[in-house]
């Protein structure tokens, strides 16, 4: 890339940011609170009388592409109403309100804190996405239905979101497609298909090293329709897409898996620039916020990053190459070293 920079990340409350807050302030311009998600400062987390107050929401790049008649679309591993993706398209004072059980929960009225995945299929700009393609199914069905998978909805409202997308986009006309798995989603004709979502696990998709490749697409094929579908508009389009499970990744301390999702993000990444005319698109990458994930000691050149960096000068003990200050790893019973040249370092 012929430029690079540096973002300070922070919400307008935390000196440390989530994908909420950051999400809002690169889609929208405008800084948030903790956990919120289209909204202005004057909405905090939880307050569903101030996001109720349409004066409170903020307009992302989503509402902005479509107002030109540009196409738009969003790609993700993490579930389609999960916090960077979900900010493209919902207002909302607590980005877990993903399902109306979630604003339940809460004890609050879903009828007034409409939750993310029904914004997401009945509101500007969300149901004039041209492309929606991730996980978390379960958000749009009832928790009477089953899906392929086998797995329950969430839903407490009875409604089947997925299906009245179908409704509302065949009664306008527009020629849509509906996938649940990559075989279908190779298949779509992008010249002639208007829409396309694609809800492709009832959560999160797995891991790339994990995944059953032949059912789940990976984030460059996902990336490849999505291009493919949005650019036969001569007015242009928007896409974001989101390696989402690489935070996931470190959240968990699992270093490899971390490292392999950026590898698929990368890949995606050169997917689009070798579709694109990069005379005529703008391609941006970033990360929303940091990791405590840490290089330690002084390991040789060439040596596995995910293997060993040497043996303590204080105690002998042999120490990770990398290491995290928070999440599983971090948590210590004891004050004896851990001794992790017998460990299987591979995750």
């Amino acid at each position: 890339f012929p430029t690079t920079g540096l973002s300070k990340t922070y919400c307008i409350d935390k000196q440390v940011a989530d994908s909420a807050c950051t999400a809002t302030a690169y889609l929208s311009g405008v800084k948030a609170n903790y956990g919120t998600m289209g909204v202005s400062g004057l909405v905090t987390r939880n307050d569903c009388e101030a996001m109720r107050n349409e004066s409170n929401h903020v307009d992302s790049i989503a509402d902005w592409a479509q107002s030109c008649g540009k196409s738009t679309g969003l790609v993700t591993t993490t579930r389609v109403t999960h916090a960077t993706p979900a900010a493209l398209y919902a207002h909302t004072a607590n980005r877990d309100w993903e399902s109306d059980k979630h604003v339940l929960k809460a004890k609050l009225d879903p009828r007034e804190c409409e939750d993310i995945a029904s914004q997401l299929i009945t509101r500007a700009p969300g149901n004039e996405l041209n492309v929606i393609l991730g996980g978390g199914r379960a958000h749009f069905l009832p928790d009477f239905v089953h899906d392929d998978e086998g797995h329950n909805g969430k839903r407490k409202d009875k409604r089947d979101l997925i299906d009245i997308w179908k409704q509302v986009k065949v009664k306008q006309g527009k020629s849509i497609a509906y996938v649940t798995n990559q075989t279908d989603l190779m298949k779509v004709n992008t010249s002639s298909t208007d829409y396309l979502l694609g809800l492709f696990s009832h959560d999160h998709l797995d891991y790339a090293l994990d995944a059953d490749l032949t059912k789940q697409p990976t984030l460059a094929e996902m990336t490849e329709v999505a291009v493919k579908m949005l650019d036969k508009n001569p007015e242009g389009f928007f896409l974001l897409v989101e390696g989402g499970r690489i935070d996931h990744a470190h959240h968990e301390n699992m270093a490899h898996k971390a490292l392999d999702e950026t590898v698929e993000f990368s890949e995606a990444v050169r997917k689009a620039s070798e579709l694109v005319d990069l005379d005529e698109t703008l391609i941006v990458v970033t990360a929303d916020h940091s990791h405590t994930m840490t290089i330690n000691g002084y390991p040789t050149r060439g040596n596995d990053i995910l293997g060993l960096a040497g043996t303590s000068d204080v105690d002998n003990a042999a120490y990770t190459t990398l290491s995290y200050a928070n999440g599983p790893s971090s948590k210590r019973k004891d004050i004896k070293r851990h001794d992790f040249s017998r460990d299987n370092l591979s995750e």
